[in-house]
């Protein structure tokens, strides 16, 4: 019941922060990644390579470290001032881990594909957040600066990404607004749970729409048929009141009288009511027919009205 309650992001990133690439060159990419979109700068001589309140995210660094160089830093955590939150970082105070990690992290390798998978993972850990897809479809990463953003988008059009560039105050969006693009996106982030429950989203909200667009469609012929019969009965009783109907030919005749009879039906529905069975375009003829003997007899009447004024 918890899982179930968790939104549709929580679930990905939670997924996100449980994958990590096997080989180092991977696992270096991803802290890269992560080090540049929530890094902390420095502190004096310290280097803060990972700040968040995301405790999970700054436990996945400290790991990745252990795997990627074999070295312990500090992990740290303290309380924000006027804030409950509390908030995690990695502390880099040893100048010689500092600086191996500077040469490693600063400029990461990613010719791989494999490695700017990983650093796309990195990033949306870092910066990324996801709407509720069963609503609608967009993946974004919020970053501190136009470089930042321009590095993600670049390395998404070499993964066939198309991402999309916007200024939101002082802070630069990279994002997708398309269902196949954001499962294309979290399936090259290694996110395969999440990957099949967007699948699954998607296939329910492809259903809705077509049988929304169905009915709508569905009621639009409906509302015709009612506005289109109404008219055809107006016409038909003013014929009968001047007793042109009965002059009419019994073809006419057969077509008003099923229309009085059956005002809801369509126009294939009276066509095979008829003796012998005519077809839609035939019906359609017919009351067009009845519809200009009406209009005449209403110009007739107005003729007259005028003439009598004069």
């Amino acid at each position: 019941m918890e899982e179930e309650n968790k939104r549709f992001a929580d679930r990905l990133r939670e997924e996100l922060l449980g994958a990590e690439g096997k080989a180092r060159h991977c696992q270096i990419a991803e802290i890269a990644a992560i080090a540049r979109f929530e890094g902390g700068g420095t502190d004096g001589n310290d280097l803060i390579l990972v700040r968040s309140e995301n405790e999970a995210l700054v436990r996945k660094v400290f790991t990745l470290l252990q795997k990627a160089f074999n070295i312990i830093v500090e992990f740290s955590m303290y309380t924000k001032h006027r804030s409950a939150k509390a908030v995690s970082e990695i502390r880099i105070r040893d100048p010689k881990i500092r600086g191996i990690l500077l040469k490693n992290l600063a400029r990461p390798d990613l010719k791989r594909t494999c490695c700017r998978r990983a650093y796309l993972r990195g990033a949306f850990e870092a910066a990324g957040t996801i709407s509720d897809p069963a609503r609608y479809y967009r993946l974004e990463y919020v970053f501190r600066t136009r470089e930042d953003a321009d590095a993600v988008m670049e390395i998404m059009r070499s993964l066939s990404l198309e991402g999309k560039y916007a200024a939101r105050g002082r802070t630069h969006v990279v994002y997708l607004q398309d269902g196949q693009q954001l499962a294309d996106a979290i399936a090259l982030m290694d996110a395969r749970y999440s990957v099949l429950e967007l699948e699954n989203i998607r296939v329910v909200r492809d259903m809705r729409g077509r049988i929304g667009r169905r009915v709508n469609c569905e009621t639009a012929n409906l509302n015709k048929t009612v506005h289109a019969s109404a008219r055809q009965l107006r016409d038909i009783e003013e014929l009968e009141e001047s007793g042109v109907l009965a002059s009419l030919p019994k073809t006419l005749q057969e077509a008003a009288r099923l229309r009085k009879e059956y005002p809801d039906a369509s126009l294939s529905e009276l066509g095979d009511l008829m003796q012998p069975p005519v077809g839609r375009s035939g019906v359609n003829h017919r009351l067009r027919k009845i519809a200009e003997y009406a209009q005449d007899l209403r110009y007739r009447k107005e003729y007259l009205k005028n003439r009598e004024e004069l």
